[in-house]
């Protein structure tokens, strides 16, 4: 099973192994892994959905410094990913607790509401519909069902399979600046001389050097960075 939940609540070891056993199905089919598109005796969805986790694992490890992968995974392509619309996303948040032991294995510990997860996907979305970001935001204020929780955790996984726009981006990772800028010997007048990678790359650093607690759980830390090649000054 791929699953859809954020790589930031698995643990190291549990992400090596995930990202070897999608590599291998990939490998297995003799499938381009930077050209899946080219494949017509597979089913390019199903190929398209194991080519995003990887990459979204390949990010993550990459983030944790931790060089357990075999090949660079270009970015995905957005326009063949299905929709999550039939997996229920409390079950595998409850499958990793019962793993973990209820204890914090990854980067983050899995979520126990909606305003938890939230939390920590909140710059993925505001670099990709601003809108939408400020309506979960509001929407939050009070408690939501298990129903409710389920719904909101459909519409962030999906969000991070949208490709971020070059102002979104930008926007975001001013946001995002605003925590580790004390931890960078840039100064704010520099960064807008930065390119997009150049600006990601330097927040990477700051969080982990600062060992900042807001951004080191947020999925923006590491997902963006699926996406910033393929996003052009």
């Amino acid at each position: 099973m791929i699953l859809n939940i954020s790589p930031i609540y698995c643990s190291t070891d549990d992400l090596i192994d995930e990202y070897n056993a999608l590599y291998s199905r990939l490998t297995d089919n003799n499938i381009d892994i930077n050209n899946i598109n080219s494949q017509v005796q597979i089913n390019t969805k199903d190929m398209a959905e194991i080519h995003f986790r990887l990459a979204s694992v390949q990010s993550e490890l990459k983030f944790r410094n931790v060089n357990a992968t075999k090949k660079e995974i270009d970015q995905p392509t957005p326009n063949i990913l299905r929709r999550i619309t039939d997996v229920s996303i409390i079950k595998e948040i409850n499958d990793l607790n019962k793993k973990y032991n209820n204890i914090i294995a990854g980067r983050v510990k899995p979520p126990k509401n909606a305003q938890e997860m939230w939390s920590s996907y909140k710059y993925s979305v505001m670099a990709r519909d601003v809108n939408l970001y400020k309506q979960i935001g509001k929407s939050l204020s009070v408690r939501k069902t298990r129903e409710e929780f389920e719904e909101i955790a459909i519409i962030l996984i999906n969000e991070l399979r949208k490709e971020p726009s070059k102002k979104g981006m930008r926007n975001t990772l001013e946001h995002m600046w605003g925590y580790i800028s004390n931890a960078s010997e840039i100064n704010k007048s520099e960064i807008y001389k930065l390119s997009l990678k150049e600006f990601y790359e330097e927040i990477q650093q700051c969080v982990i050097k600062a060992k900042e607690p807001y951004l080191m759980k947020q999925t923006a830390i590491s997902e963006l960075g699926i996406w910033i090649d393929g996003l052009k000054e």
